[in-house]
């Protein structure tokens, strides 16, 4: 990763300590060698030193990190140091809440998609590097359908292929998917 790569990405800076989201913004700048990513000061809703995790929507992939914000503001930015990546899954994983509308577009049946003619709309809930809770009409899916998923992310589509793990807040109306992300890919046009 370099500055090219991670320069103008979305980033969600979340408190370790209590879970709350402090910044949902865009990375200014980062040097590789210190592994340090600089945000505007005021997109931060709290400056001084404290521990983060840190979901970056990379090029190819979601990356998350544990890590720490810096304290002082220098030329209107705060310095995001970033720690260890995580690569293992677990329950206990930070979620990041963050509500965006989508479209499943197709349904995977082994190795066959079969193209939806109405794709089914959803409102994202949170997510994290591996898995992601989609809220959509009750009935839309079972435990263990597989899906590809598109959501807007900065001009340009997001596609997840995901595998629904748990069912949950069924209110006979809506109901809450928890899906494992078991691929991306960025695609440079929109959702229309």
């Amino acid at each position: 990763m370099n500055d090219n790569i991670l320069r103008s990405r979305r980033i969600l800076i979340k408190r370790s300590d209590d879970g709350r989201v402090v910044a949902d913004t865009k990375i200014l700048r980062y040097i590789k060698d210190n592994n340090i990513c600089f945000v505007a000061a005021d997109s931060l809703a709290d400056k001084g030193n404290y521990n983060v995790t840190v979901l970056i929507f990379g090029p190819d992939k979601l990356y998350e990190y544990e890590g720490n914000i810096a304290g002082g503001v220098v030329d209107n930015t705060v310095a995001v140091l970033l720690g260890r990546h995580r690569e293992k899954e677990e329950r206990r994983k930070q979620r990041y809440a963050i509500s965006t509308k989508g479209i499943v577009t197709e349904l995977c049946f082994g190795d066959r998609e079969v193209k939806l003619g109405k794709p089914m709309v959803l409102m994202t809930v949170n997510m994290s590097s591996k898995g992601i809770l989609v809220k959509m009409d009750s009935g839309s899916l079972e435990k263990g359908d597989c899906f590809r998923m598109i959501i807007p992310v900065e001009g340009r589509t997001l596609t997840f292929f995901c595998t629904v793990v748990r069912i949950q807040n069924d209110d006979m109306l809506t109901e809450e998917y928890g899906c494992e992300i078991v691929g991306t890919q960025f695609e440079t046009n929109t959702l229309r």
